[in-house]
């Protein structure tokens, strides 16, 4: 099984790549910012190995263009009136390979999927004109997921997911400037005391380093049963049950001898729930 499609979108996601909160907004385009279009081309097989076992495996190549980011040193702070001015437009492309083996029975379903991607995008004044990973680079993700039904009412669930940490932009060099003032008496001209000197940061590439990778395992129970006509349910879950510190955002910290390092801002640890539905 084969597709292509060509698209064409009049909106564009404007993210704010550097490290520190992850902020997307949506811009239209305009006279100075034109329509983001893609060429997609896919091919892929489903097969089932046994009544019971089926595996599918797609592989894809999109090319975009007109993709839009901030100009170096612009970020989402410096919106404003003349926004357009602080956009750069440029290409992107993004290719891999899908796989799922999914196993089906009466009283068992379990799936385990895995996906192996590269998206990335150049910009003519950004990163030198070289190829960089988009913020939502993943290369790998895993799934794996069970739902067992224990009796007529009954059910248990649990998943595991897994997918590389996404990119950010750090320097990964700091060192010392100027001294802040030299009329300063606390200043040392020659030693460059941290605490009256501007740190100057050194960035290699955007995107060129990984956050830490993003894993979580959730697991649930749920009663189904009809009464006067509807179909109840109750479920009892925990999401992330080992309480995994997955990096919700990264920034950056000035050390007491005057360097800069990073440290982790992590949500949603270890989470029980009770839900009770009832469908009409």
């Amino acid at each position: 099984m084969g597709t292509y499609a060509v698209m064409t979108q009049p909106i564009h996601l404007l993210s704010n790549g550097n490290v520190g909160l992850p902020t997307d907004i949506w811009v239209p385009s305009t006279e100075l910012i034109q329509p983001e279009t893609s060429d997609i081309i896919s091919f892929g097989i489903k097969n089932a190995i046994r009544p019971d076992l089926k595996l599918s495996v797609e592989a894809y190549y999109k090319r975009l263009n007109h993709v839009i980011s901030f100009t170096e040193g612009d970020g989402i702070l410096d919106i404003g009136q003349n926004w357009e001015q602080k956009i750069t437009s440029g290409k992107g492309r993004a290719w891999g390979i899908e796989t799922e083996l999914r196993h089906n029975t009466s009283k068992l379903e379990s799936w385990i999927g895995y996906t192996l991607a590269w998206n990335e995008r150049k910009f003519e004044d950004i990163n030198k004109n070289r190829w960089f990973p988009y913020q939502y680079d993943r290369r790998h993700k895993l799934d794996i997921g069970i739902i067992l039904k224990l009796s007529n009412d009954w059910s248990a669930s649990a998943t595991w997911t897994y997918q590389s940490g996404a990119p950010a932009t750090y320097s990964g060099l700091d060192y010392a400037g100027f001294p802040n003032s030299l009329n300063d008496e606390t200043t040392d001209f020659f030693t460059g005391k941290p605490n009256n000197t501007n740190r100057i940061q050194y960035y290699h590439s955007i995107n060129g380093v990984r956050l830490p990778a993003y894993h979580r395992l959730d697991i649930g129970f749920t009663k189904e049963w009809t009464a006067y006509g509807k179909t109840k349910a109750l479920s009892l879950s925990i999401y992330n049950v080992y309480s995994r510190q997955n990096p919700y955002f990264i920034y950056a910290k000035t050390k007491p001898d005057g360097s800069t390092g990073l440290k982790q801002f992590s949500l949603f640890p270890i989470i029980p729930s009770i839900s009770y539905r009832i469908s009409f």
